[in-house]
């Protein structure tokens, strides 16, 4: 391509321009079908460049840019400008690491912002368009940035929302109409949404965050908002957080201070109209929620396990002692305790148990003496049970490189390995959104 081939264009809120090769810039008439509040107009030179390239040869426009595995190579004009849409929302992701972009819908409801994390098939974009239909401002269906300042805002980076056809089956004939007469544009699979002004995206539009709220749907199932655990929230948006520049590592303490003091509930439901009634009755209205029922026990589980009765061998010798492992750092959240392990390692949730133990291991500490000290707090325990799970909870520890051994086991001991978890561990990794 020659120098007159190349045409660039300068976005707001971009701090770089764009580079269009090749008459790629044609793709800029359809940006207004797809978001609103990003304004561009050419440029013939910048101080800065954006790192992202726009290029047409041959019929095929070609996207370039460092967050992306390979350049995107696509014919159909419409999903070129879809794709560019997104290169633009991360190139200003790039250029405020101070954001956390987090996977998930936002809507205001009264008079703050309540974030919907993205949990797959949850349906928060379609409850998203329902709420807007019912009248409640959107700030976003897919990506939003969130300030890590106090009191954090969510913050609307203008992508309209975005529905998968054909609509579910829980979307009435009221919202099949809203969709239809805000329909901006289509292709074979989504229908991409312009909500009329004040009730849509916006870029730059922000609302002080006042809940996060789980998403389950369930055909059939009644609307019902109970109240959750800080660390259910926490470990949601930690599998959600899309920020280009964060480690794991990272993210966790500045999403920690996200979360400090907004509470979080888990919305189960069925029917879209009844989840909107049932979010407005609690945020608009003032509804009372109910905390979520305690797990009830197993009986079987609550029994001694084989690996502790007399006469059978234990998972690690008498006197083996466990440490802290170096590098390996807490963030206390109530009651529950999330790990890191390295600056870029991965981030472990603990169940009461390992967090219990975590706290106790931050000297060399036994087994025996761990087991001792629980089920002396634990008097209605069966000390047998308190055993099983502390040597259980050790060997997941250890296998997962958040505690050492200090005193090595003689080369004459013989151990068997390491029981294996029956369900979820008590020091579980927490994945990221893709």
């Amino acid at each position: 391509m020659t120098q007159e081939d190349t045409r660039l264009y300068a976005f707001a809120p971009l701090e770089g321009a764009v580079r269009f090769v090749g008459g790629s810039e044609v793709l800029l008439q359809l940006l207004p079908r797809l978001c609103t509040g990003w304004s561009f107009e050419p440029v013939t030179e910048a101080q800065r460049l954006a790192p992202l390239e726009v290029a047409l040869a041959d019929g095929r426009f070609r996207l370039s840019a460092p967050w992306q595995d390979a350049p995107v190579d696509e014919s159909d004009p419409f999903r070129a400008a879809a794709n560019l849409a997104v290169d633009l929302l991360e190139a200003h992701l790039d250029e405020h690491p101070d954001l956390l972009a987090i996977h998930g819908a936002c809507a205001v409801l009264g008079d703050t912002a309540v974030l919907f994390p993205g949990s797959s098939r949850a349906g928060k974009s379609t409850l998203s368009v329902a709420l807007a239909a019912a009248g409640f401002p959107v700030l976003a269906d897919d990506v939003l940035a969130l300030s890590s300042e106090q009191p954090p805002h969510a913050i609307s980076l203008g992508m309209h929302p975005r529905l998968r056809l054909p609509l579910p089956d829980a979307a009435d004939a009221q919202l099949a109409r809203f969709v239809a007469d805000h329909s901006a544009a289509e292709d074979d699979k989504y229908a991409y949404l312009a909500l009329p002004e004040g009730a849509g995206p916006s870029f730059g539009r922000t609302a002080r965050l006042g809940a996060i709220v789980l998403l389950e749907r369930e055909e059939g199932r009644d609307a019902e908002l109970v109240s959750v655990i800080p660390g259910d929230g926490l470990q949601e948006l930690m599998m959600q957080q899309l920020s280009p520049a964060l480690s794991q590592a990272d993210a966790l303490p500045r999403l920690a201070t996200v979360l400090d003091g907004i509470p979080c509930y888990r919305l189960s439901y069925g029917d879209l109209a009844d989840a909107v009634a049932k979010l407005r009755a609690v945020f608009v209205e003032g509804e009372e929620i109910e905390a979520a029922p305690a797990p009830v026990e197993d009986e079987a589980a609550a029994s001694p396990t084989p690996a502790t009765q007399e006469g059978t061998q234990r998972t690690f010798a008498i006197g083996l002692r466990f440490v802290r492992a170096d590098g390996a750092t807490h963030h206390q959240i109530e009651d529950e305790t999330f790990l890191t392990l390295g600056e870029a390692g991965a981030v472990f949730r603990l169940n009461p148990i390992s967090s219990a133990l975590w706290n106790l291991v931050e000297n060399p500490m036994s087994v025996d003496l761990c087991t001792a000290l629980l089920a002396e707090a634990f008097p209605d325990i069966d000390e047998r049970r308190i055993m099983a799970d502390v040597e259980t909870h050790f060997a997941q520890m250890q296998e997962a490189g958040l505690v050492a051994i200090v005193q090595p086991v003689a080369p004459a001991e013989t151990l068997p390995d390491a029981p294996e978890a029956d369900g979820p561990g008590g020091a579980r990794p927490v994945e990221t959104a893709e």
